[in-house]
């Protein structure tokens, strides 16, 4: 349960970061149901993924009760008085009057998602409050709020009569970018029109309902994007000259790791010729489950300091680089 724009559609289609938070998801669950690890799923993750699933495993063992099970993967839903149900959703652990949810990308609002999940769980289980903790693995933070059966449900029947409604008007909003009706949306358009007035630029007006049949309108809108386009570039760039932005902070992105396939690697580690051919382009995350493999190691961790020890000098890391997020309060 999203508070999006009553005309939303998504535009589908996967994107690299979606199909990552999937695999991320996926692993964690594997985690918590001891299914086991088939290596091939690994070689889709980095090891700075890996890194974050076992952060998130961790402190999510940490922080549940052991008076309660630890449910992976739960699907809630909320009925109305006639039992019809207005939705679902699937809850990444649950454990008793605590929801425990992943979040692999950046930090946004999540209260009303959080609040759905958090009414359908009181409405099937009984409870009179639920702690929601979201755990943004990319850095390594945890955020916890309570939220009551007083404060979602008018909420999220809100939202359920609003998008409910054929013709309710569309606004901007935080999930635009997801939406396949952005580039034809009047508002988005009034939004984009605003900016151009205020930076004074002289630019005529389009009909975003005609950019898809109209060649002339669609040239407006192709020049009001790039002048759209450049103007962003200039504001991140300008950005880059201060340390300290108020409501933003800077967040350091390591780069991804590899090994350089040198000499006589395979005899170092202790793995066949064939295996390190076929995998010859791999990352070092997918080097390091081989070499687990290989020498029938626990962890992935030992067959890290493995690697580590034997070959120091071929291991390279790309540049690392700041990327400026917006605080969350």
């Amino acid at each position: 349960m999203k508070n999006r724009c009553p005309q939303f559609e998504s535009a589908g289609g996967g994107s690299p970061s979606a199909d990552r938070g999937t695999a991320l998801h996926h692993e964690l669950n594997k985690k918590f149901s001891k299914g086991v690890t088939d290596p091939l799923d690994l070689f889709e993750l980095s090891e700075a993924d890996i890194s974050e699933v076992d952060w998130a495993y961790k402190t999510i063992n940490d922080l549940c009760s052991s008076t309660w099970p630890i449910e992976s993967e739960i699907q809630v839903s909320y009925h109305d008085s006639s039992f019809n149900e207005l939705y679902f959703g699937t809850c990444d652990i649950v454990n008793g009057p605590n929801i425990y949810d992943l979040k692999t990308g950046e930090e946004h609002a999540y209260w009303h998602q959080m609040a759905g999940y958090a009414l359908a769980l009181m409405s099937e289980r009984g409870y009179k409050v639920v702690n929601v903790h979201l755990l943004f693995s990319r850095y390594k933070k945890i955020q916890t709020f309570t939220i009551t059966k007083e404060q979602a449900e008018p909420a999220i029947l809100d939202i359920i009569s609003r998008t409910s409604q054929p013709n309710a008007p569309c606004y901007p909003n935080e999930f635009c970018g997801w939406c396949k009706k952005n580039a034809i949306c009047p508002a988005i358009k009034d939004r984009a029109n605003t900016i151009a007035l205020s930076n004074d630029w002289k630019l005529d007006t389009y009909d975003p309902s005609e950019i898809t049949k109209n060649p002339d309108e669609l040239s407006k809108a192709i020049f009001l994007s790039r002048m759209m386009k450049k103007w962003v570039n200039s504001i991140e760039e300008i950005a880059k000259d201060h340390d300290s932005i108020p409501g933003f902070e800077w967040k350091e992105i390591k780069g991804k790791r590899w090994v350089e396939p040198i000499g006589d690697i395979c005899q170092k580690l202790m793995i066949s010729e064939g295996d390190f051919i076929m995998n010859s382009n791999i990352s070092l995350t997918k080097l390091q489950e081989l070499v687990r493999l290989s020498n029938n190691m626990t962890t992935r961790n030992e067959a890290m300091e493995f690697i580590e020890k034997k070959i120091p000098s071929l291991i390279r890391q790309g540049k690392s680089y700041k990327k400026l997020t917006q605080k969350k309060e």
